[in-house]
């Protein structure tokens, strides 16, 4: 078993011009810096309408919205350890939203294979963009 990870980094709702400044000076940002290099370059691969993100196939899905202002980062069947190079990466490009959190929001989960082996975090408001939920599902038998 693995990790499901999902990581959504979006400008917050009002449009006023301070908050598409900031939202446009973080994509900047995140474009050169170095730590953030190879999120980076796999979010930019989801921008085109025909390819809507990296390794579709296993149901992972890497894209910026751009009319939406929104990063959405998901893998749900992955394994996740801190350390390595394009994880870091990822979650370098989470952290710098730390010096934008009045203008973005943003929110990391992880599920990991133990059934207490959670993980939350975010900046801003990001609590309202996703959020964990276990339940117990009854399967009928005979």
């Amino acid at each position: 078993m693995s990790n499901e990870i999902i990581i959504i980094i979006q400008a917050k709702p009002n449009l006023s011009e301070a908050i598409a400044k900031n939202w446009d000076m973080f994509l900047e940002e995140v474009a050169g810096k170095l730590e953030t290099k190879l999120a980076w370059q796999e979010v930019c691969s989801g921008i085109d309408d025909v390819y809507a993100g990296i390794d579709e196939i296993y149901g992972n899905n890497v894209k910026l919205d751009k009319e939406k202002r929104r990063i959405k980062i998901h893998f749900p069947n992955i394994k996740w350890y801190e350390g390595s190079k394009d994880v870091d990466s990822y979650m370098a490009l989470f952290h710098s939203v730390k010096h934008y959190e009045d203008y973005i929001d943003a929110i990391y989960l992880r599920i990991g294979e133990d059934i207490d082996d959670m993980e939350e975090k975010y900046y801003g408001e990001g609590w309202e963009l996703a959020y964990i939920e276990r339940k117990i599902n009854i399967i009928k038998g005979e």
